[in-house]
């Protein structure tokens, strides 16, 4: 998954989202995203959580996308700077308006793939195909065969096996 930096500016709910596709031109960057917290067996729960992609390697002119201008400037200027400074995002050489991740591997989020928890109790590992983005709680897997695969990440010798090699 990635990194915002702040999830209260980059995660947003539907009516946000709602809000701010006024500017048709938004809904370029808003993509539904998965948390671990979604995660099931198999499955997941879409929490009606959306992020707003200014992800570095878009290059986006964030004045093209006047509504999340508007909505950045809300949140405040100051805490969404990345300058390390008290009451800001940790220092990079990404522009304010970016998230923390350059994220040059984006595209993996919208290709079928396996997503799973960063922490869980037990296996809860879900397959999807409905191009999600997945935040820093959960972690992606794209490749061939992933329902094959998805089916030996919930056996009985693969659970044995992670609790075996590590801690829940």
């Amino acid at each position: 998954g990635f990194l915002t930096g702040l999830n209260a500016a980059f995660i947003i709910d539907d009516e946000t989202k709602n809000r701010l596709i006024i500017d048709s031109k938004a809904l370029e960057i808003i993509k539904p995203i998965l948390r671990g917290r979604d995660l099931k067996k198999y499955s997941f729960e879409f929490a009606n959580q959306w992020t707003i992609c200014t992800f570095t390697s878009f290059k986006i002119n964030i004045e093209d996308y006047p509504s999340i201008l508007d909505f950045f400037m809300e949140v405040g200027k100051t805490r969404m700077e990345q300058t390390g400074k008290e009451g800001s995002r940790k220092k990079t050489n990404n522009q304010w308006f970016e998230t923390q991740d350059t994220i040059s591997y984006w595209k993996e989020f919208e290709k079928p793939k396996i997503v799973w928890g960063e922490i869980s109790d037990k296996p809860k590992f879900a397959y999807d195909d409905e191009n999600y983005y997945a935040e820093a709680t959960s972690f992606i897997m794209t490749g061939e065969k992933l329902k094959y695969l998805l089916a030996i990440l919930h056996s009985k010798a693969s659970e044995w096996s992670f609790n075996q090699l590590g801690t829940t």
